[in-house]
């Protein structure tokens, strides 16, 4: 009896552990890659949720405010997917190094939504699901002007920087939210 209930704690320890261990957290909004995954990982990330991977014919770069130090790295065309398997449907970008094909950056995107209300509250949800995630509340910025106002969180730790805004305009509201995830 005692050697059953010892075995029981023990599946319950592990199976505890590789929770806290995972490499993604998930929400209904999407599933957030937490840990850097390899380039080789991509695909099959997004295999598993029926993403459908998507082809630009032009360029697609990276802004400072997104990836500071931008300079010093030569970026790839990132891989895109839209993942149907939420809604509304985020677009999520790979961003990676050419020389190393190191996953450097991950973007979920939200845009031109018509409903205001629904871009707040994938906002609001991925919010939530960060400040606990990381155990505290995002440092807030905002911008108020004439033509839209913008709402940005940031969360940090020792492995991985988060950063969400919210974008709007004073007339039709929000219209576009964005998550990025970079790893030291």
């Amino acid at each position: 009896m005692m050697k059953k209930i010892i075995t029981i704690n023990l599946l319950i320890l592990i199976t505890l552990y590789s929770c806290s261990n995972s490499k993604a957290i998930h929400s209904d909004n999407s599933v957030f890659q937490v840990k850097r995954p390899s380039l080789k990982e991509v695909n099959k990330i997004e295999n598993k949720i029926n993403s459908k991977e998507i082809f630009k014919s032009y360029s697609i770069s990276l802004s400072d405010q997104y990836f500071p130090g931008i300079k010093n790295f030569d970026f790839a065309q990132p891989k895109l997917f839209e993942r149907k398997k939420f809604s509304p449907n985020p677009v999520v970008s790979y961003f990676y190094t050419k020389n190393d094909s190191i996953v450097r950056l991950i973007e979920y995107s939200w845009d031109n939504l018509k409903n205001d209300d629904l871009i707040k509250s994938v906002y609001e949800k991925n919010t939530t699901l960060f400040n606990d995630f990381f155990k505290k509340e995002g440092k807030l910025t905002t911008e108020n002007e004439p033509t839209y106002w913008q709402k940005e969180l940031a969360w940090e730790n020792n492995e991985i920087s988060v950063f969400q805004f919210i974008l709007g305009n004073h007339k039709k509201g929000a219209y576009r939210t964005r998550l990025i995830i970079r790893w030291k």
